[in-house]
């Protein structure tokens, strides 16, 4: 992909922010000091730059919740639920599931949340709401858009370090 092919999708992507969220007004919501923080619903086909993931991240900070992702996926919403992934032997440690009646249901794997720290936990948890961004939904199951791939997984890594605790450059 050329540079300007780029700069064209993030600026895409930056416009969409504000198009997707007023799109969507029946969609998972958190509330903010000045009225509802509208989720972005997904709709990214392809995968954005780091800045879109920063930007999204501190955005979505700024909810009552802050930088609390399990809080944030409730309030949204989305349901919470410990069960055996295997993660202790290399298995999954957390699973982002579309469902028709709570949108999606994010599975953490319960040797995370007995062994690891709170802050883990919530960082699991951040990464797979940044999953959300990659699926439609506009059907009653949202539908992932794009194959999972290396960079949608940094993309949702930066976002969750980001939600829980940005840099202060």
């Amino acid at each position: 992909m050329s540079i300007e092919n780029d700069v064209a999708l993030r600026q895409e992507s930056f416009q969409g922010i504000e198009r997707l969220s007023l799109s969507y007004p029946d969609r998972a919501q958190a509330w903010t000091r000045e009225g509802p923080l509208r989720w972005l619903p997904g709709g990214f086909r392809h995968v954005p730059g780091p800045e879109i993931a920063n930007t999204l991240a501190m955005r979505y900070r700024r909810a009552e919740t802050g930088n609390d992702a399990i809080a944030l996926a409730e309030a949204l919403g989305f349901a919470l639920k410990f069960c055996a992934l295997r993660a202790s032997e290399g298995g999954l440690e957390a699973a982002l599931v579309p469902n028709a009646e709570r949108r999606f249901i994010i599975l953490c794997d319960p040797w995370t949340e007995a062994d690891e720290p709170v802050d883990r936990v919530q960082l699991r948890v951040a990464h797979e709401l940044a999953h959300t961004f990659f699926y439609d939904w506009s059907s009653s199951l949202p539908r992932h858009l794009l194959v999972e791939s290396p960079a949608e997984e940094r993309f949702c890594d930066l976002f969750a370090a980001t939600f829980i605790a940005p840099s202060t450059d």
